[in-house]
């Protein structure tokens, strides 16, 4: 019988050739199941897209989600500090104003003022403005009297626009367009207000100016 003749030395080398294929299979293995798990470790760790990246929202670290009152979110960083806002300047009240001598002004001026209810006049008292609770130890308002004439010294360390109602917030009377003192604008009488003889209805807000006299005549209708 006819038989094939294998070199004595064949079988030890197909037996390495086995053992290397196998190795290289096994390398091959580790290495896929590496490149796996990297993926998948990497995919963990992604930033997802911004919303105007692909419709997907992404919150910074840091942020905070804020309800805005309609059910809806929204991301916003760290409070910031808020700048302080500016003082207003006060307005200086010149009815409290007190002065103690004559000394030292920007302005003094000599207003006269005449009250009539219908037909009697009433006279402003001497000293009004002098000595007050305010302004007590002789201490002077920037508007008083020194006598019954109605002329009245405006008198102020400062320029400035000095108005009627500081006068009356001084003398305690109660006056603008609907009154004067206990006199109330009715259906049978009218308040009127005359400057140098010319009608005026700036009641209150009515500027001194030096040399003018103010008249206030509660009266009846015409």
């Amino acid at each position: 019988m006819a038989m094939s003749l294998v070199p004595l030395d064949e079988t030890p080398a197909r037996g390495v050739e086995v053992v290397v294929r196998a190795a290289n299979a096994m390398r091959a293995l580790i290495l896929t199941v590496m490149l796996l798990l990297s993926s998948a470790f990497a995919g963990c760790i992604n930033t997802p897209q911004r919303i105007d990246e692909g419709g997907v929202s992404v919150q910074e670290p840091g942020d905070e989600m804020v309800e805005d009152g309609l059910n809806n979110t929204s991301t916003q960083g760290p409070n910031p500090t808020p700048e302080p806002e500016p003082e207003e300047e006060s307005e200086t009240d010149w009815s409290k104003e007190c002065l103690s001598d004559h000394s030292g002004l920007a302005m003094h001026i000599h207003p006269r003022i005449v009250i009539q209810i219908e037909d009697d006049s009433y006279t402003v008292g001497a000293n009004t403005g002098i000595d007050t609770e305010i302004c007590p130890d002789g201490a002077m308002h920037i508007v008083h009297t020194h006598d019954d004439s109605g002329k009245l010294h405006v008198e102020t360390p400062e320029p400035t626009n000095i108005t009627l109602d500081v006068f009356f917030e001084i003398w305690g009377v109660a006056f603008n367009e609907t009154r004067i003192a206990n006199y109330f604008v009715n259906d049978t009488h009218e308040l009127v207000m005359k400057v140098d003889g010319t009608m005026s209805d700036e009641w209150r807000s009515h500027i001194f100016s030096d040399g003018e006299t103010i008249l206030i005549h509660y009266r009846e209708r015409e």
